[in-house]
């Protein structure tokens, strides 16, 4: 039997950084995201953000890349928003940003994930975490 602890921190922005989590959005979009790391056998610990961007603190099963991950958290959430709200409503942008946790490390960044809009209008940001953008 094999034994894996694989902690990621993912971040991606909506396209062209546009301010489309909205109020209205933001459930719709953490409960997509939620349900698709389950149907992929991973784990949500955490998720947070602000109306152009989103951090997520997943467990991943060692037979998922990171690619195959956020692919399908992306396409799949962004389908759901689309459904729930309207076509052309939502997209992301073409890529994202990943960086493994070491389980010493996490009770910090959960922190931060959880806090990102107090971070955000405080300025206290982590820059390698928050200068995703469109290439």
């Amino acid at each position: 039997m094999s034994y894996t602890r694989l902690y990621y921190h993912i971040v991606t922005a909506t396209y062209r950084r546009y301010p489309l989590i909205t109020p209205r959005v933001e459930p719709l979009l953490y409960a997509a995201l939620r349900a698709k790391t389950e149907s992929v056998n991973g784990r949500l610990i955490r998720i947070g953000g602000i109306a152009d961007h989103v951090h997520l603190v997943v467990a991943l099963p060692p037979t998922l890349s990171v690619t195959q991950f956020a692919r399908a958290a992306k396409s799949g959430s962004c389908y759901r928003v689309r459904q729930a709200i309207g076509q052309d409503t939502f997209r992301w942008q073409s890529g994202y940003g990943a960086f493994t946790v070491s389980p010493r490390h996490m009770e910090p960044l959960l922190d931060y994930v959880a806090r990102q809009k107090e971070h955000h209008t405080t300025n206290r940001l982590w820059k390698r975490c928050e200068a995703i953008s469109e290439p």
